[in-house]
């Protein structure tokens, strides 16, 4: 069964598309935090302290870190129709820096981030295992600064 899930391309899409109203869903709840930017193939990608900028980068680094947290406490209830045991196996990268950001294009204007900042990140999530949030030490450092709310692991 698994197999033809890989290889119908109409169940992949059904799949991507219920994963991503979840996270949308979950977006909606840090409204004036978060800021989904794209989907890119499987990748959800949200920023915070854009489009608007905010002061406090450890802030920033909580408000996704509270969105990866919510995430992962929420992944286990996707289910995949006709595939009851199929369960999405989710990566998250965490990243804290500097990007540049604004809309390209005419025909099809899109907000686009640039930098050093987006590209470490999806290294972060691509490369990390499932069920666990993969933060860089520049994030971390963010983070410390809520004295102890957030467990890190290294």
């Amino acid at each position: 069964q698994l197999k033809r899930f890989k290889e119908d391309p109409k169940l992949i899409v059904e799949f991507l598309n219920g994963l991503y109203e979840v996270l949308d869903g979950i977006v909606k709840c840090f409204p004036e935090k978060l800021y989904k930017v794209e989907t890119i193939n499987a990748s959800y990608l949200v920023m915070s302290g854009l489009p608007v900028r905010q002061e406090h980068s450890h802030q920033n680094a909580a408000s996704i870190a509270n969105f990866a947290l919510f995430v992962l406490s929420r992944v286990n209830e996707i289910e995949i129709e006709g595939y009851p045991d199929v369960r999405v196996q989710i990566r998250i990268g965490i990243h804290s820096g500097k990007l540049a950001a604004g809309v390209i294009g005419k025909l099809n204007p899109r907000y686009c981030l640039f930098g050093d900042t987006v590209n470490f990140t999806a290294r972060l999530e691509g490369t990390g295992k499932p069920f666990t949030i993969h933060t860089s030490i520049d994030t971390v450092n963010l983070l410390r600064e809520h004295n102890g709310l957030y467990k890190i692991v290294e």
